[in-house]
């Protein structure tokens, strides 16, 4: 039990040391600082655009977007798994491109305020809570849900879990190569584990345990 509230300890206070460049020509002003996994960027970067207020032409100064090696990064998922995704855990700090220009409409949701960020958390949290309690109510669910435990009883595993919805994300034998890396809030947590177990420790507040499947 004591292990286990150190598990989510240290997960709650998990950090990203993350360097903000500003992207414009002829200018190199970065400003560093840690992020929590938890938190979404709309929610952590006021410090940032202080920052970088001298610095841009505000009649030229739109919304802020954040950029990782041309990937445009969407607010609306956790700082976390934005990081999982990226494969960006053996180079820190993070280093990301701030822009005020060029909104990539096509890729991104427009953030206007932090009610936007509170708003979507709000709903996240409350498909959470239908999906979890499927059958109550008049929800049309497209996820696919997989339930912790088998009818016998036995805990399914991170294995089990990938072998129903990715089975190519699994090892093909000892000596072949590995091919996915799968992340869960910076850790690659071993197979066997049990999903109800990852699910209770290793969640997000939106109460989603989100699952990093990305290419080696």
């Amino acid at each position: 039990m004591a292990d286990d509230r150190e598990v989510l300890r240290e997960i709650w206070d998990g950090k990203i040391p993350i360097c903000f460049a500003l992207f414009e020509e002829d200018l190199a002003a970065s400003v560093e600082q840690p992020e929590p996994l938890y938190s979404y960027f709309p929610l952590v970067t006021d410090k940032v655009t202080r920052h970088f207020q001298k610095f841009v032409n505000q009649e030229k100064q739109g919304e802020m977007w954040l950029e990782d090696e041309s990937q445009p990064l969407k607010w609306h998922y956790p700082i976390g798994v934005l990081f999982d995704l990226t494969g960006a855990e053996t180079k820190l700090p993070w280093n990301l491109s701030v822009h005020y220009q060029n909104f990539p409409e096509e890729e991104l949701l427009h953030c206007p305020n932090k009610d936007a960020v509170e708003s979507y958390f709000m709903s996240m949290v409350k498909e959470a809570d239908s999906l979890k309690h499927r059958g109550q109510g008049d929800f049309h669910f497209i996820q696919r849900l997989f339930r912790p435990m088998s009818e016998s009883g036995t805990l399914h595993t991170l294995r089990d879990l990938l072998q129903h919805f990715f089975p190519q994300a699994l090892s093909l034998g000892d000596n072949q190569p590995k091919r996915y890396s799968i992340t869960i809030q910076g850790i690659e947590p071993p197979l066997e584990t049990p999903v109800q177990w990852l699910s209770e420790h290793f969640s997000h507040p939106d109460n989603f345990l989100h699952i990093s499947i990305t290419s080696v």
